[in-house]
């Protein structure tokens, strides 16, 4: 990144309290109860130079059975104002407990704001470069979820034991916003698209439910 955008800040912070230890909280069958939150920023540290400097490269021939040098390519594109891609994450969860930890899980909620978003975008062919593509912070986006997952202590008696698992989860995002080039853009050469209020690169398509009779 440049110097102007090089260093960031990000912090977090989270807690939990086990319900079972205290008085009030004494349930027959019940052998752990845990609430736990947590809520921190970090930073997308997945970059490449060719993220932020443009490419040179050449693209050899082939002339019989050696290589010979060709043409200069340029590409992807380098953008020196290129900033920190930050998320801040939410974590709520509830650690269970029955019948002295046989039976054992959690219930997680999670919820995370991306803002600085860096998606590859493209710039007309016309531009001049081998690779007509650009690295930016387009918007900011939105993922969150649920997640499940229970252990059960079925039989243990000598030598042999048998364990259940099962875990479950619920994901979704959607676009908060985009920048001004970004809107409706979509990425080239797919059919999908990026707009405020859907999910990620979803389809583009015509809306139809039957045979259209026009065609």
């Amino acid at each position: 990144l440049s110097p102007d955008n090089r260093f960031a800040t990000f912090y977090a912070f989270g807690g939990g309290c086990i319900i079972t230890d205290e008085k009030f909280a004494n349930i027959p069958g019940v052998s752990l109860l845990k609430l736990r939150g947590s809520y921190g920023t970090s930073g997308n540290t997945a970059l490449t130079a060719e993220m932020t400097q443009l490419s040179m490269g050449t693209s050899p021939n082939r002339y019989g059975g050696a290589y010979l040098p060709g043409a200069t390519t340029l590409g992807p594109i380098g953008s020196p104002g290129l900033k920190w891609e930050t998320t801040a994450s939410t974590d709520l969860g509830l650690d269970f407990g029955f019948l002295d930890d046989r039976i054992t899980g959690s219930v997680a909620y999670y919820n995370k704001k991306v803002s600085n978003l860096i998606l590859r975008g493209n710039v007309p062919l016309s531009a001049g470069f081998t690779t007509n593509a650009v690295w930016e912070n387009i918007g900011s986006l939105r993922n969150w979820g649920w997640e499940f997952d229970v252990t059960s202590l079925n039989i243990k008696k000598g030598g042999f034991t048998w364990n259940t698992d099962f875990n479950i989860s619920f994901n979704d995002n959607r676009i908060l916003s985009l920048n001004e080039f970004e809107k409706g853009k979509g990425a080239e050469g797919t059919e999908t698209i990026r707009k405020e209020g859907e999910k990620l690169d979803v389809w583009y398509l015509a809306q139809f439910t039957q045979v259209d009779p026009q065609k």
